[in-house]
């Protein structure tokens, strides 16, 4: 799997994308070749060799003939994209990002999407670094993208009416590290923050990879003692690890005087409002007293939405919030075929093993459907996955095992099923020897132990006194 990971000490923007991706070795001509789909007149690319801070490095620049292009309104801007015939899935990744760099600005100014005017940012120059960017990560091969954390700069913006961050690209970054190294100056932009943000599988350090080709991409202005330059590295994860990285939220709140009766209510809604999971943990809080913490993952985008429902539900007076990274075995889901009908199962791999576990709703619903124990239906579905995954041979047992039992007190008692357990008495036995005697026979038995009471009196031995 070919990665590429963006080192962004000196921030990042549409321009210094493209820049890094050309000096990693993207051909200008075939990055043009596959722009030209989308019928976009009024504009040409350069690049360049520079030099920033002693570093060399690719400025590219995005030329555009204001006389023959006025395009800067949102539903315009979509348009090119809609209506241009870029392959598919570049399309609709670019339409994704444009929409989420719109939404951040409508916000900041109050607008509907359909009544944005982009003031500050130029229409075509923004389309060409957006589809630039998709566009020539898929020339290059690269399946996933990564990032370090951002630097935003410092400072006000170019119309000093605000701090860097600038509103848009602050509303963008919601749930990715970022940080300011002092320098007073826009170093990470509304278009870059909305291109990173949303291509970046997880913000890390730097991922396990075998590197490849390394490129810079320069910005446009000069830095003091700082290279203004974008890095990206290009290689293979490595194969040794077969999880993926992602990076996630985690939403915790404090509660002591909740009825344990609205719990289960609260995580179907955290579930159903985006939660990727949900749990509770007891606790022991000050002044002694027992409480839960309750405990969401979720993605960054959801945060607000999940912390309404907290606030809500529950009586807490606030939520703490904190960046998660994960590691997670890569997974479908999938729906196939069994004895029981269709079921839905969830498919991991690892180590050139394949692994599948059913649904807890569907094999809920076949056990009530049934009348059987949901453990025994469990059990019996995921023998059957086994099989069909090639972990074990096709003996699949299609009504429930015997239970072993187990001898107690002179008794018989029935015992939880053992795997590997052998069974020593048949179930038809052990219900014979539980079964009611009859009158005449106990009566019979009786007398018996009555005339063994007797002789054990008659020839019971006396102990002469001391």
């Amino acid at each position: 799997m070919k990665i590429a990971y963006f080192d962004c000490f000196s921030g990042i923007s549409g321009d210094m994308i493209l820049g890094a991706l050309i000096d990693a070795g993207l051909s200008l001509k075939h990055l043009e070749e596959g722009l030209a789909p989308l019928k976009l007149a009024g504009y040409r690319l350069s690049a360049k060799t520079v030099e920033k801070a002693g570093i060399r490095a690719t400025k590219v620049d995005v030329v555009v003939d204001d006389r023959k292009v006025h395009i800067r309104d949102y539903p315009q801007m979509a348009a090119v994209f809609q209506q241009g015939r870029l392959p598919r899935t570049t399309e609709m990744t670019a339409l994704g990002i444009l929409e989420r760099l719109a939404r951040a600005e409508a916000q900041v100014h109050g607008r509907r999407l359909s009544q944005l005017h982009f003031h500050e940012l130029g229409g075509v120059d923004t389309l060409v670094d957006i589809a630039g960017a998709v566009v020539g990560l898929s020339l290059l091969g690269v399946d996933d993208v990564y990032a370090s954390p951002l630097n935003l700069g410092g400072g006000m913006t170019r119309a000093g009416a605000f701090p860097i961050p600038a509103p848009a690209t602050a509303n963008l970054l919601t749930g990715v590290p970022v940080y300011s190294s002092g320098i007073d100056r826009e170093l990470t932009t509304p278009t870059g923050a909305a291109i990173i943000s949303s291509l970046a599988k997880g913000f890390v350090p730097f991922p396990s990879c075998r590197v490849e080709v390394v490129g810079h991409g320069a910005g446009e202005t000069e830095l003091p003692a700082t290279p203004n330059v974008l890095r990206v590295f290009l290689g293979d994860m490595v194969t040794d690890r077969v999880w993926g990285e992602d990076r996630v939220i985690q939403l915790e709140t404090n509660v002591d005087d909740v009825s344990p009766q609205i719990y289960d209510y609260l995580i179907e809604r955290l579930l159903e409002s985006g939660a990727l999971d949900v749990f509770l943990t007891p606790a022991i809080m000050k002044k002694g007293r027992p409480a839960v913490t309750i405990s969401v993952l979720a993605r960054a985008e959801h945060g607000a939405r999940l912390m309404r429902v907290l606030f809500d539900e529950t009586p807490t007076l606030g939520v703490r919030v904190q960046d998660v990274n994960r590691v997670v075995l890569p997974r479908t889901s999938q729906s196939i075929a069994t004895p029981w009908g269709r079921l839905r199962v969830k498919v991991t791999r690892q180590d050139g093993h394949e692994e599948m576990r059913p649904e807890y709703e569907d094999c809920r619903d076949l056990a009530q459907a049934t009348g059987r124990p949901l453990r025994a239906v469990m059990q019996e579905v995921s023998a059957f996955l086994r099989t069909v995954t090639g972990a074990a041979p096709l003996e699949m047992p299609l009504s429930p095992p015997p239970l072993p039992e187990v001898l107690l007190d002179g008794g018989v008692a029935w015992g939880e099923p053992v795997e590997g357990q052998a069974v020593t008495t048949s179930p038809p036995a052990a219900e014979a020897a539980l079964a009611p005697a009859s009158p005449a026979a106990g009566e019979n038995r009786g007398k018996s132990r009555r005339r063994r009471r007797s002789r054990g009196g008659r020839n019971k031995k006396k102990t002469p006194p001391a």
